[in-house]
């Protein structure tokens, strides 16, 4: 706000006039009234007589000015005030209004000249310095704003609105633990201001503070109840404190507010999202996409929680709205190269741009070696920190670091988009673990460091503890009812944050820490792979750890929180990505004491039966189960028909069963190599003809239930046996190509017969 002045005094305090003091100070009691109820015109046309009485009373003139400034008559405002000064050259308030008047006239620069030329006259002048702050400020020009603001603060340590202020500029300079320092005092002299309530609740957001900010907005709410910003925010700090039920609340005043929202129902999705109830949760965000088709975090979020509960399609479709909500532009134009959206790849270049953490980068590798397959020249563009772990995907992949200006592709695509290409290409999810390897000679001098005495355990508690993922983290302590257990070791491979907390163990914890170089080279992730190779277990928290794990084909025990990220799904104890991966899920939110209690259970079978199966990361199965040589064209029959039912069926124990035996049987196949190309393609006509199958068969018992066995019955049979005998030469054209031992033969009886 620009800081209009009123009067000015002289040294000894009397008001600087030419008329009788009473006088003027009758005419300036009757206009503050008239001001007061926005009467301007009476109060303009008092001063006005005033004047005409006292033509060369300057301060007068001042008044005058001030009022028509008011008025929004800033011209006539801006002439007073020139007037007066013309009266009386050294008039620090008539000065001080020609900046403010020439501000409201949009003519900043010119504003900036009289405010600095006053502050070299009065330079503790606090409205002056407040004054020429806030115009530097409305020009961009913060660090020059900075001083002026802080001065002014300091020349008026009372002035709530100097303090906030001051705060605005301290955010544009990103000094954001200033900034909260002082909008701190001018709430503390103005505690009802809405405005910098809300603005110190989002910066104690940012910091992370939720409690303290949730504080805030709720004052602001409790002042205005229908400030629907200020329910959603105080929705979005109650998020984040982990308050879910009470995030819910607020989301849900703020739509009753206003019923239209997107933000809201897009905020409310993750407060359902977090309580578990993920089918509410894909219904707000349809809503919030409704009301705004271009909401790209509403579409986002959706995407997440499809992919969560196994909607693949359309959930890697929204997913791919990550860029949007980043600005939305993904491709490298130095590649010169066409996105990739499913074209035909053969004998053709693309580069793959890694995106996301480390987890990423080493989790969807796996689909490099797969594009190779495809008849793609395959270049993957990821730091150099990661290479030397890359180097040992099959395949011929190109690492690069950064893409030179005279290269080109025929192709680009982000590596997470890559599941979705493959999703809507009918093609697998690759399935060969492990898809990296350890370093041998690094493996043999860990092994000769950790020994092999006890049940090894490399455990990490802490991830990435920016934007949300700290959710992810637990404490190292809750690993208490393992560390009990008679010969378990445990050995921490934690670097970085977290590591804090090995100085704070329970007394009877015991964790062996690794030397001080361990991944400490220029090559990450070398050590912990080796360390992986030697340990009996991996335990950790959803960090990039665990994707190292699961890709080294290493049995891996994942703690997850209530609502994990999608990419570990529902109800679930294995992981469609890493077969030799086991899930042991937050029940409620901060019970860690009760995951970790399962997992002392489960490691005690585990230490029991003597080792782990390596295929699942679950206790040695007392028998072995049969195991029968097939033909390929019955094994990629079997998984397709798995794969289908992983998506149509809708009981938890049923899709936690079928995905089991598929995630089996596809490491299986990705055991025993690459499949030719033709083989793939014969392998999605069989998975296209089996999902026929399944609606005829549908469509059969429907009629059975309704008794209906009409000509539509009939035509339906015969369909079944015309996509039978389909299917039938799709099998043994997979098993000649592929020189099968077995193959798959059918005769059918005529009535000749």
């Amino acid at each position: 706000m620009h800081k209009l002045v009123h009067q000015m005094r002289d040294a000894s305090g009397a008001a600087a006039t030419d008329a009788p003091c009473g006088d003027i100070e009758s005419v300036r009691s009757q206009a503050s009234l008239l001001e007061q109820s926005k009467n301007y015109e009476a109060a303009a046309r008092l001063w006005q007589d005033f004047i005409e009485k006292h033509p060369q009373d300057a301060e007068a003139i001042n008044e005058l000015g001030t009022v028509l400034v008011c008025a929004g008559r800033f011209e006539e405002g801006l002439t007073c005030f020139r007037r007066a000064l013309a009266i009386r050259p050294n008039f620090i308030s008539a000065k001080t209004n020609v900046g403010v008047a020439l501000r409201y006239l949009n003519r900043p620069q010119e504003a900036v000249a009289e405010f600095e030329e006053l502050a070299a006259i009065a330079p503790d002048d606090a409205v002056a310095c407040f004054n020429l702050g806030t115009t530097l400020y409305s020009l961009g020009r913060y660090d020059q704003a900075l001083p002026w603001l802080e001065r002014a603060s300091d020349l008026s340590p009372s002035h709530a609105e100097s303090a906030q202020e001051l705060g605005k500029v301290l955010l544009k300079l990103k000094r954001n633990e200033d900034a909260i320092g002082a909008y701190r005092r001018a709430i503390a002299l103005e505690p009802d201001c809405v405005e910098a309530l809300m603005t110190l609740g989002g910066l104690l957001q940012a910091a992370r503070q939720f409690d303290a900010a949730s504080d805030l907005f709720h004052k602001v709410v409790h002042l205005d109840p229908n400030h629907c910003n200020g329910w959603l925010n105080l929705g979005a700090a109650l998020l984040g404190a982990k308050r879910y039920a009470e995030s819910l609340a607020a989301f849900r005043r703020a739509l009753a507010i206003q019923p239209g929202s997107a933000v809201g129902y897009s905020n409310m999705s993750l407060a359902l999202m977090h309580l578990g109830r993920l089918e509410e949760a894909i219904d707000a965000c349809r809503k919030a996409i409704f009301i705004d088709p271009g909401t790209s975090m509403a579409t986002f979020n959706l995407g997440n929680m499809l992919l969560a509960v196994g909607n693949l399609r359309e959930g890697w479709q929204a997913y791919n709205y990550r860029y949007a909500r980043r600005g939305g532009r993904w491709f490298r134009d130095e590649a010169h190269a066409a996105p990739w959206t499913g074209e035909d790849l053969g004998a053709k270049s693309i580069l793959i741009l890694g995106e996301g953490g480390n987890g990423d980068l080493i989790h969807f590798a796996r689909y490099l070696p797969a594009l190779n397959d495809l008849g793609a020249r395959v270049s993957y563009l990821a730091p150099k920190r990661l290479h030397r772990l890359l180097h040992t995907l099959d395949g011929s992949i190109a690492l690069l670091s950064e893409v030179a200006q005279n290269t080109r592709f025929d192709f680009q695509c982000p590596l997470l988009s890559l599941p979705g290409v493959f999703e809507n290409l009918g093609l697998p999810i690759p399935s060969k673990i492990p898809f990296l390897a350890a370093e041998p000679d690094r493996v043999a001098e860990w092994k000769r460091r950790i020994g092999d005495q006890g049940f090894r355990i490399g455990i990490v508690w802490q991830g990435n503890q920016e934007e949300g993922y700290y959710v992810r983290s637990y404490p190292l302590n809750a690993l208490r009812p393992l560390a009990k257990i008679p010969g378990v070791r445990l050995i921490s491979l934690q670097i970085d944050g977290g590591t804090e907390q090995l100085e704070n163990l329970l007394p009877e914890m015991r964790v062996e820490r690794l030397d001080p170089d361990f991944d400490s080279g220029e090559h990450g992730f070398l050590d912990a792979a080796a360390v992986l190779d030697v340990v009996d277990l991996l335990i950790t928290c959803d960090t990039s750890i665990a994707h190292l794990g699961g890709a080294l084909g290493r049995p891996v025990w994942i703690a997850l929180s209530q609502a994990p990220e999608w990419r570990w799904q529902r109800d679930r104890d294995d992981s469609p990505w890493y077969p030799t991966a086991r899930l042991f899920r937050e029940q409620e939110k901060g019970g860690w004491d009760s995951v970790f209690s399962r997992m002392a259970a489960a490691l005690k079978d585990v230490i029991e039966t003597g080792s782990i199966a390596p295929s699942t990361g679950l206790p040695m199965p007392p028998k072995s189960p049969p195991r029968v040589e097939v033909s390929w064209g019955e094994l990629l029959d079997k998984i397709s028909i798995l794969e289908i039912k992983a998506k149509r069926m809708t009981s938890p124990t049923s899709v936690t069963n079928v995905r089991r035996e598929m995630a089996h049987l596809n490491a299986v196949v990705a055991g025993l190599g690459p499949l030719p190309l033709q083989v793939e393609k014969e392998r999605l006509r069989l998975r296209t003809t089996n999902e026929a199958l399944w609606d005829l068969e549908d469509a059969v018992r429907a009629c059975e239930t309704e008794q209906r066995f009409d000509g539509d019955f009939v035509g339906l049979a015969r369909k079944i046996y015309a996509f039978n005998d389909e299917r039938a030469k799709i099998k043994k054209e997979i098993n000649t190509l592929m020189k099968s031992t077995f193959i798959e033969e059918k005769e059918y009886r005529t009535e000749s017969q």
